[in-house]
């Protein structure tokens, strides 16, 4: 029981107060006590053993890359608890019970993380654009061409500037 409650961990809780942020999680606690040599190893070992039956975190990479369908229902998984992280933001941001810095400070934390976990859903959005015109990127024989008309304009400019200050002397 104890090894199935370290699974859940804190991610799931009770909230028993309908309008505060008060939540209780299931933690479970468990020792085992006992003088040296009378087996404890082995009953750990024992009660744990189901949690040996998962995978590795690359076991489940592996066998994602293999199988499309597996690939395509962890997508979605992460889609949905993607979801799930925006929800609970909202939520932050509309109690308003608790100390706002505080509130603040883990909104911003959670936006983060969740811009980084979707970034095309919940990223920034960069609008790269010239006066509403999408950029189209230059081959490089173009961008040559350009910086060195920028580079000539600049020389340009030197020595107008030049001769003007020589003038006023």
């Amino acid at each position: 029981m104890i090894a199935a409650g370290s699974l859940i961990g804190r991610r799931i809780g009770i909230r028993p107060q309908e309008h505060t942020d008060w939540m209780e999680v299931a933690n479970l606690w468990g020792v085992i006590v006992g003088e040296p040599g009378t087996l404890k190893s082995p009953a750990v070992s024992e009660a744990l053993k189901p949690l040996r039956w998962l995978p590795a975190r690359e076991t489940v990479r592996v066998w994602m890359r293999e199988n499309a369908d597996l690939q395509g229902q962890y997508a979605r998984a992460r889609d949905e608890g993607s979801d799930k992280r925006a929800d609970e933001m909202l939520e932050m941001v509309n109690d308003k019970s608790g100390d706002p810095v505080r509130d603040r400070l883990r909104f911003d934390a959670a936006r983060w993380y969740l811009s980084k976990l979707a970034p095309k859903r919940y990223g920034d959005k960069l609008d790269v654009t010239s006066d509403g015109q999408k950029l189209e990127p230059l081959d490089p024989a173009a961008a040559a061409a350009r910086f060195a008309s920028i580079m000539l304009l600049a020389q340009q400019r030197l020595l107008a500037a030049a001769k003007d200050d020589d003038a006023t002397r």
